[in-house]
C-alpha cells in the first residue's frame, strides 16, 4: 500500500501557511522516492535535457500527458523505463513524438481539458520497466485517496533543504 495525500490548495499571494510564489494554484507537498522499476509506466518528456512535462505510456505507441505540454512537444525527447534522469541507465527507452493532439476543448487559462495524447514514432519495447498503465473501469469516488508520480520535489520551494531528487517520486 503507497502513502497518499490531498491536494493542498494554495491561496493567493502572501496567504495560507506558505507563501505562493505566483497567482493561485495547486500544489502537491511530500512525498517519497519511488523503487527502480516501481512506475514502468511513467514517462519524462525531456526539453534540452531538462524534464519538460510527466505522461503515462497507455499503449506501445501512446502517451496521455498535459494539454498545457504542447508548446515544445515537436522538440522534446521521450523517455521510457527512466529512474534517474542525470543518467544514462540499461533500462531506458527514448523516442520522438510524430503526432500530437491536444483536446479539442482545452481551455488556457481554467486549464479545462488539460490533456494531449502523444504518438510515438515507435512503439515501446514492453518489459518489466517500461509498462502500459492500467486505466480504471469507472470514476473514482469524489474524495477518494490517490496516488501521484512524477519527477519534482517532495518539499515546499520555501524550505532550506528544496532539492530536485533525481529518481521518481510518488505521493
Amino acid at each position: 500500500m503507497y502513502p497518499s495525500v490531498p491536494i493542498v490548495q494554495w491561496g493567493k499571494r502572501g496567504q495560507g501557511p506558505w507563501q505562493a510564489s505566483q497567482k493561485e494554484e495547486q500544489r502537491i507537498i511530500g512525498g517519497e522516492s519511488c523503487r527502480v522499476g516501481s512506475r514502468p509506466y511513467q514517462v519524462a518528456l525531456l526539453w534540452n535535457g531538462h524534464i519538460y512535462c510527466g505522461g503515462s505510456l497507455i499503449h506501445p505507441k501512446w502517451v496521455l500527458t498535459a494539454g498545457h505540454c504542447h508548446k515544445r512537444i515537436r522538440q522534446v525527447q521521450v523517455h521510457l523505463g527512466d529512474y534517474n534522469l542525470r543518467a544514462n541507465e540499461p533500462t531506458e527507452q527514448r523516442r520522438r513524438v510524430l503526432n500530437f493532439y491536444v483536446h479539442p476543448d482545452y481551455n488556457v487559462k481554467p486549464h479545462d481539458n488539460d490533456f494531449m495524447l502523444l504518438e510515438l514514432n515507435e512503439p515501446a519495447q514492453l518489459n518489466s520497466y517500461v509498462k502500459t498503465i492500467s486505466l480504471p473501469t469507472s470514476c473514482p469516488v469524489p474524495g477518494s485517496q490517490c496516488t501521484v508520480s512524477g519527477w519534482g520535489t517532495i518539499r515546499s520551494p520555501q524550505s532550506k533543504e528544496w532539492q530536485m531528487p533525481p529518481g521518481v517520486n510518488q505521493l
